[in-house]
Protein backbone atom coordinates (compact mmCIF):
# COMPACT_ATOMS: atom_id res chain seq x y z
CA UNK A 1 0.00 0.00 0.00
CA UNK A 2 1.62 3.17 -0.97
CA UNK A 3 -0.23 5.80 1.07
CA UNK A 4 2.60 8.29 0.56
CA UNK A 5 1.36 9.67 -2.64
CA UNK A 6 -2.52 10.32 -1.70
CA UNK A 7 -3.78 12.81 -0.21
CA UNK A 8 -5.15 11.91 3.25
CA UNK A 9 -6.21 12.69 6.41
CA UNK A 10 -3.24 12.33 9.06
CA UNK A 11 -3.56 12.85 12.71
CA UNK A 12 -1.36 15.70 14.25
CA UNK A 13 -0.12 13.53 17.22
CA UNK A 14 -0.60 9.66 18.26
CA UNK A 15 -0.41 8.40 21.82
CA UNK A 16 1.22 5.28 22.50
CA UNK A 17 2.51 3.59 26.00
CA UNK A 18 2.35 0.87 27.75
CA UNK A 19 -0.89 -0.45 29.93
CA UNK A 20 -1.27 0.83 32.98
CA UNK A 21 0.74 3.81 31.90
CA UNK A 22 -1.68 6.58 31.81
CA UNK A 23 -2.86 6.88 28.55
CA UNK A 24 -6.52 6.89 29.24
CA UNK A 25 -5.88 9.71 31.44
CA UNK A 26 -4.30 11.40 28.80
CA UNK A 27 -6.12 11.08 26.10
CA UNK A 28 -9.61 12.24 28.21
CA UNK A 29 -7.25 15.11 29.78
CA UNK A 30 -6.37 16.35 26.16
CA UNK A 31 -10.27 15.11 24.59
CA UNK A 32 -11.66 17.98 27.40
CA UNK A 33 -9.33 20.40 25.90
CA UNK A 34 -10.80 23.16 23.37
CA UNK A 35 -8.59 23.07 20.58
CA UNK A 36 -8.27 19.61 20.55
CA UNK A 37 -10.24 16.69 18.84
CA UNK A 38 -8.89 12.79 19.51
CA UNK A 39 -10.78 9.83 17.83
CA UNK A 40 -14.50 8.92 18.64
CA UNK A 41 -13.11 5.71 20.98
CA UNK A 42 -9.45 5.56 22.45
CA UNK A 43 -7.94 2.81 20.84
CA UNK A 44 -8.62 2.65 17.47
CA UNK A 45 -5.49 0.37 16.67
CA UNK A 46 -5.65 1.57 13.22
CA UNK A 47 -2.01 0.97 12.55
CA UNK A 48 -1.49 -2.18 14.18
CA UNK A 49 -4.58 -3.97 12.63
CA UNK A 50 -6.43 -2.32 9.81
CA UNK A 51 -3.57 -0.55 8.03
CA UNK A 52 -3.37 -2.72 5.02
CA UNK A 53 -7.10 -2.78 4.43
CA UNK A 54 -8.69 -1.72 1.34
CA UNK A 55 -10.05 1.94 1.81
CA UNK A 56 -8.63 1.71 5.54
CA UNK A 57 -7.49 5.04 5.51
CA UNK A 58 -11.76 6.09 4.96
CA UNK A 59 -12.05 4.17 7.70
CA UNK A 60 -9.67 6.37 9.91
CA UNK A 61 -10.61 9.34 8.71
CA UNK A 62 -14.04 8.37 10.17
CA UNK A 63 -13.23 8.42 14.01
CA UNK A 64 -12.53 11.43 13.03
CA UNK A 65 -15.67 13.29 11.38
CA UNK A 66 -16.92 14.77 14.75
CA UNK A 67 -13.95 16.56 14.60
CA UNK A 68 -13.39 20.26 13.15
CA UNK A 69 -10.68 21.34 10.67
CA UNK A 70 -8.87 24.22 13.38
CA UNK A 71 -8.53 21.67 16.23
CA UNK A 72 -5.29 19.24 16.56
CA UNK A 73 -6.50 15.80 15.63
CA UNK A 74 -4.91 12.53 17.93
CA UNK A 75 -5.47 9.19 18.98
CA UNK A 76 -3.80 7.20 21.68
CA UNK A 77 -3.85 3.41 21.36
CA UNK A 78 -1.51 2.11 23.96
CA UNK A 79 -1.41 -1.30 21.75
CA UNK A 80 1.16 0.47 19.42
CA UNK A 81 3.71 0.60 21.82
CA UNK A 82 4.60 -3.22 21.70
CA UNK A 83 4.13 -3.58 17.92
CA UNK A 84 6.96 -2.66 16.07
CA UNK A 85 4.96 -3.34 12.65
CA UNK A 86 2.22 0.07 13.84
CA UNK A 87 5.55 1.91 14.95
CA UNK A 88 6.82 1.10 11.49
CA UNK A 89 3.05 1.70 9.81
CA UNK A 90 2.37 4.85 11.72
CA UNK A 91 6.10 6.23 10.12
CA UNK A 92 5.32 5.12 6.21
CA UNK A 93 1.25 6.61 6.39
CA UNK A 94 2.50 9.81 8.84
CA UNK A 95 6.30 10.74 9.10
CA UNK A 96 5.74 13.64 10.57
CA UNK A 97 3.62 12.78 13.24
CA UNK A 98 3.94 14.13 16.75
CA UNK A 99 4.45 10.54 19.34
CA UNK A 100 3.28 11.35 22.82
CA UNK A 101 4.66 8.30 25.06
CA UNK A 102 3.51 8.05 28.04
CA UNK A 103 5.52 5.06 30.45
CA UNK A 104 5.76 4.59 33.97
CA UNK A 105 8.20 3.30 36.66
CA UNK A 106 8.46 -0.25 36.05
CA UNK A 107 8.05 -0.82 39.64
CA UNK A 108 4.76 1.28 39.92
CA UNK A 109 3.33 -0.73 36.64
CA UNK A 110 3.55 -3.98 38.00
CA UNK A 111 2.27 -3.04 41.04
CA UNK A 112 -1.10 -1.20 39.07
CA UNK A 113 -0.78 -4.60 36.83
CA UNK A 114 -0.97 -7.06 39.79
CA UNK A 115 -4.13 -5.16 41.25
CA UNK A 116 -5.75 -4.38 37.76
CA UNK A 117 -5.60 -8.63 37.17
CA UNK A 118 -6.48 -9.27 40.39
CA UNK A 119 -9.13 -6.46 41.01
CA UNK A 120 -12.20 -8.76 40.96
CA UNK A 121 -10.68 -11.42 44.17
CA UNK A 122 -11.70 -10.31 47.96
CA UNK A 123 -8.47 -11.08 49.39
CA UNK A 124 -4.92 -10.95 47.58
CA UNK A 125 -1.72 -12.96 49.49
CA UNK A 126 1.86 -12.45 49.09
CA UNK A 127 1.95 -15.59 46.90
CA UNK A 128 -0.33 -13.82 44.60
CA UNK A 129 2.17 -11.54 43.94
CA UNK A 130 5.17 -13.67 43.92
CA UNK A 131 3.50 -15.85 41.37
CA UNK A 132 2.39 -12.67 39.56
CA UNK A 133 5.92 -11.35 39.63
CA UNK A 134 7.54 -14.69 38.50
CA UNK A 135 5.26 -14.96 35.32
CA UNK A 136 5.89 -11.59 34.44
CA UNK A 137 9.61 -11.64 34.72
CA UNK A 138 10.82 -14.99 34.77
CA UNK A 139 7.61 -16.15 32.14
CA UNK A 140 6.94 -14.93 28.41
CA UNK A 141 5.12 -11.82 29.63
CA UNK A 142 8.41 -9.95 30.70
CA UNK A 143 7.65 -6.26 29.87
CA UNK A 144 10.87 -4.19 29.78
CA UNK A 145 10.66 -0.60 27.75
CA UNK A 146 14.19 -0.39 26.72
CA UNK A 147 14.36 -2.55 23.58
CA UNK A 148 10.50 -1.24 22.84
CA UNK A 149 11.92 2.62 23.56
CA UNK A 150 15.28 2.17 21.69
CA UNK A 151 12.86 1.30 18.56
CA UNK A 152 10.56 4.12 18.63
CA UNK A 153 14.13 6.39 19.17
CA UNK A 154 15.34 4.96 15.80
CA UNK A 155 12.23 4.95 13.84
CA UNK A 156 11.29 8.88 15.00
CA UNK A 157 13.23 11.44 15.32
CA UNK A 158 13.68 13.41 18.64
CA UNK A 159 11.73 16.55 17.64
CA UNK A 160 8.59 14.02 16.97
CA UNK A 161 8.62 12.85 20.77
CA UNK A 162 7.31 13.62 23.93
CA UNK A 163 7.79 11.69 26.53
CA UNK A 164 5.85 11.63 29.84
CA UNK A 165 6.26 9.47 32.50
Amino acid sequence: MENSKHNYFKPDFIGIGAPRCGTTWIYDCLSAHPDICTSDIKETNFFKNRFEEVDSLKKYEDHFSHCTEDKIKGEFSSSYFHNKKALKNIKKACPNVKIILSLRNIVDKLIASFYDRNRHKAKLTKEDFNNFFEERFFGKEIDFYSPKVEFILNTFERKQLHVII
